[in-house]
């Protein structure tokens, strides 16, 4: 007797940048991980560091920003995230979630007081 696993291909990579979504680099080093249908993923942030905040996900595919400068422009039932990591969730897998998920982070600005 055989059995069958159904996956979906997720690859995903962090960019450290102020880039609108169309600006983005798509050459970056990218991770390709395979993820069971209808079980959750979480995809990491690796661009956060001292010096550079969680921005937004953005899903080639489909266009889409998610992440708390697209409120309400995704499927909260489908994506979560974590403003202090970055990391990424997506719930119950399925094909229609496959593609490329991008990691924005951008630099913090310190200002100087006065």
């Amino acid at each position: 007797m055989f059995s069958f696993i159904a996956v979906c291909i997720i690859v995903f990579h962090a960019v450290k940048t102020s880039a609108k979504p169309s600006e983005l680099n798509q050459n970056a080093s990218l991770i390709e991980q395979e993820f069971s249908i209808l079980k959750d993923a979480v995809l990491g942030c690796s661009s956060i560091d001292d010096n550079h905040n969680f921005y937004y996900w953005f899903h080639l595919d489909s266009q889409t920003i998610i992440g708390p400068y697209n409120e309400g422009g995704f499927d909260y039932t489908k994506y979560g995230y974590e403003v202090l990591s970055g990391n990424l969730t997506i719930r119950n897998i399925t094909r229609n979630e496959k593609g490329v998920y991008n990691c924005v982070s951008r630099e913090l600005i310190m200002k100087k007081r006065r």
